[in-house]
C-alpha cells in the first residue's frame, strides 16, 4: 500500500466543525488523495482540501438522504474542481436510491425518505421545496448529469468500495448488509447509514453515520469482532439511551469518541443517557465539535460564547491547524477534531491541555465530559 514494502500508510480523518451535521475527511497525506464523508459545508470541505494540498478527490459518500448530511454535497461537486485545480469528484457513492431516481419531486421525497423518530433534517428541505431549491433537488440534478460517476451502495455484498487508488484499501464498508437492507429501511433511513471501517497500521476509526440501536443490532452480528480506537459517534448523540450506550462501547472499546454536533440543535442532541454512560468511562476522551445546550445553559456562559470562540480561533491559528467559522448562536468546544491513524492513534486537533484547561474548566463549569489529559 506504500513505498516502505507494503507497509500501510498514516491515514488522518478530520471531523469538521459544521454545526448540527456530519462533514468527514479522510485523506492520505503520502499519496495526496481524499475521500470525502457527507458534507453540509462544502466551503469548509474545499479550504481543508486545499489545506491538505489534495490531488485526487478519489470519491464523496453520502451515508445516507437526510439533509444534515447531504446539503453541501451538489456544491461540492460542482465546484471543487475549479478551486482545488484538480480533475473534481471522481466518484459519487450514495446508500439510498437517489442515484436512481427517475422523477423529482416533493411528494416523492415524502414518501421515500420520510423524517427519523426526532423529526430530525427535515425542516430545512420541506421548506425549499416548496421553492424547488432544495438541495436534494441540486444533488439530483448532478447524478442525472453525470451518471457515469454515481455508484449506489444500498445492496452492496462486498465490503469493498468503489474507488480508485491507496486510500480505499484502508477503507471497509461494513453497513448496510445486502440482506437487512429492507428491513432495516422499514425501520427508518438511520438504519441503512453507510458505517466505515478505517485502518491504518495499527490503529482504525469507525464512521456511523446516524445509525440507530436497531442498525447496530445488525451491524454487532455481522461483524462480532469490531472494534475502534475512535468513534464517530451516530445521530450526533440523539436518540441513543444509556444502555445502549453502554453496549455500543463496551463491544467497541473506543479511546476517543468524537460527537458533531450543533449548539444551536432543536433535537436535545446528545442525549443525556449518552453523557450519562461517557462519563463513567475514565479511558475514554470525549471530543464534541461544538458544546450544546447541556453545558452551555449550566453556568450561563453564553455570553461568554464570542470569547471562547475567539480563544479557540487564535490558539488553532498559532498552531497551524485547521478552523471553521462558526455560525451565529454556534459555540465550538473541540472545534474541528483531526485525528491521524498509523501504528499509534495520535489526536492533532484539538491541542488537549488547551482543551481541557482553557475551554472546558475555563468556562463550562456544568460540563457533562471528563475531558482527560
Amino acid at each position: 500500500m506504500s513505498s516502505e514494502k507494503g507497509k500501510s500508510p498514516m491515514i488522518r480523518i478530520a471531523f469538521l466543525d459544521v454545526g448540527q451535521g456530519d462533514t468527514s475527511v479522510i485523506t492520505c497525506p503520502e499519496t495526496q488523495e481524499a475521500i470525502v464523508v457527507d458534507c453540509i459545508d462544502e466551503q469548509a470541505v474545499i479550504d481543508y482540501l486545499r489545506r491538505e494540498q489534495i490531488k485526487h478527490l478519489r470519491g464523496v459518500i453520502v451515508t445516507h438522504i437526510h439533509a444534515d448530511h447531504y446539503k453541501g454535497v451538489a456544491g461540492l461537486l460542482r465546484n471543487c474542481a475549479h478551486a482545488l485545480g484538480i480533475e473534481g469528484c471522481e466518484v459519487l457513492a450514495s446508500s439510498d436510491d437517489v442515484i436512481d431516481q427517475s422523477s423529482f419531486s416533493a411528494k416523492t421525497t415524502a414518501t421515500k425518505w420520510p423524517p427519523d423518530n426526532d423529526k430530525h433534517s427535515t425542516m430545512y428541505e420541506e421548506s425549499q421545496l416548496i421553492r424547488r431549491q432544495s438541495s436534494l433537488a441540486n444533488l439530483y440534478h448532478w447524478t442525472k448529469t453525470h451518471r457515469d460517476q454515481c455508484e449506489p451502495l444500498r445492496d452492496t455484498r462486498r465490503s469493498a468500495l468503489p474507488f480508485d487508488g491507496t486510500l480505499v484499501q484502508s477503507l471497509s464498508l461494513i453497513h448496510p448488509p445486502h440482506v437487512d437492507y429492507s428491513r432495516l429501511r422499514m425501520s427508518g433511513l438511520n438504519n441503512i447509514s453507510v458505517v466505515l471501517h478505517v485502518k491504518g497500521s495499527g490503529s482504525s476509526a469507525l464512521l456511523m453515520g446516524d445509525l440507530e440501536y436497531a442498525g447496530w443490532q445488525t451491524l454487532k452480528v455481522n461483524h462480532p469482532d469490531i472494534a475502534c480506537d475512535v468513534l464517530k459517534f451516530p445521530h450526533h448523540g440523539g436518540t441513543w439511551q444509556e444502555y445502549e450506550t453502554d453496549d455500543l462501547l463496551s463491544v467497541l472499546a473506543p479511546s476517543v469518541v468524537v460527537l458533531s454536533v450543533g449548539s444551536d440543535n432543536t433535537y436535545g442532541h446528545p442525549s443525556p443517557g449518552v453523557f450519562a454512560s461517557l462519563q463513567r468511562r475514565n479511558d475514554v476522551y470525549l471530543l464534541c465539535t461544538q458544546a450544546t445546550n447541556s453545558c452551555l445553559v449550566e453556568g450561563s456562559v453564553q455570553d461568554e460564547v464570542p470569547a471562547i470562540t475567539e480563544k479557540i480561533r487564535s490558539q488553532v491559528c498559532r498552531e497551524g491547524a485547521f478552523f471553521v467559522i462558526p455560525r451565529p448562536k454556534q459555540c465550538p468546544c473541540a472545534g474541528t477534531v483531526i485525528v491521524e491513524l498509523a501504528d499509534q492513534l495520535r489526536v492533532v486537533q484539538p491541542d488537549r491541555g488547551f482543551h481541557k484547561n482553557e475551554i472546558i474548566h475555563a468556562h463550562f463549569k456544568g460540563h457533562k465530559c471528563l475531558a482527560p489529559i
